[in-house]
């Protein structure tokens, strides 16, 4: 379930500069009950945090957890610099180190309840947001839609960016595994800087979800009036929604 390690971690923001987090912050927002805004927060697969800066602007109470040392390492720094109050702690989300019942909401976007990949651990991530929120506490997450993925997943994408002085090209390749409803994607970033060219690889691996098997994973573990939005908006998900997110109640 490694990814963004070392150097990789140190790209993460370059690439997602462009990544609307205030926007996608204030849309989870208007979700959240009345009774849930402003209270205990957490972050599930937090990054470096990005999401987390917009919400303590908001007024929630922010702890904020993510597999990858590196990734925290990189949002402790940010939190300094911006003297925010935010904790962030280095946590696997089937495996929560907080107690019961201590948040009022919990979230996990960006797809990350895909790294998981398996029936066996997403039940047991999901069990775990489950646990560590109050009574009435909601779940929101972030998952790769089945139906765009399969009819319209891009194998090879090339993207490029700057950075302090280095010019980085970065290659994402997919194959797509039917059965196990997961994409390898392997990144390939080529860094030059001052004539020299090194490169940098990782692999990471996610899984994709039909909205009625998300369905079932969140009501199996206790949650109830769920629904599905087309991204960070009030449509209706179709097979043109990459990312869908569902909001439940325990």
């Amino acid at each position: 379930m490694s990814s963004y390690i070392g150097l990789h971690a140190d790209f993460y923001d370059v690439f997602y500069k462009e990544k609307d987090y205030k926007q996608e912050s204030e849309f989870i927002h208007s979700l959240i009950s009345e009774n849930n805004k402003g209270g205990m927060m957490l972050e599930l697969a937090c990054g470096t945090g990005n999401h987390s800066f917009h919400f303590e602007k908001l007024q929630y109470k922010i702890t904020a957890s993510d597999y990858s040392p590196d990734m925290i390492a990189r949002a402790k720094a940010k939190a300094a610099l911006k003297n925010s109050e935010n904790k962030f702690e280095v946590a696997d989300m089937t495996a929560l180190p907080f107690e019961d019942t201590s948040f009022d909401t919990v979230i996990c976007l960006f797809d990350s309840i895909g790294y998981v990949q398996t029936n066996s651990l997403v039940s047991k991530a999901i069990s775990e947001a489950y646990r560590v929120l109050k009574p009435g506490g909601q779940f929101i997450v972030e998952f790769w839609h089945a139906g765009a993925m399969i009819k319209d997943y891009d194998h090879t994408r090339v993207k490029r960016f700057t950075c302090k002085g280095q010019e980085l090209t970065r290659i994402s390749e997919t194959t797509m595994d039917i059965q196990r409803q997961t994409c390898d994607v392997k990144y390939t970033i080529y860094i030059k800087e001052l004539g020299n060219i090194s490169v940098l690889t990782e692999t990471q691996t996610n899984r994709f979800f039909l909205c009625q098997e998300m369905k079932q994973f969140l009501s199996q573990e206790g949650f109830s009036e769920i629904e599905f939005f087309d991204g960070f908006s009030v449509n209706k998900v179709n097979t043109a929604t990459w990312h869908v997110v569902a909001q439940c109640t325990k």
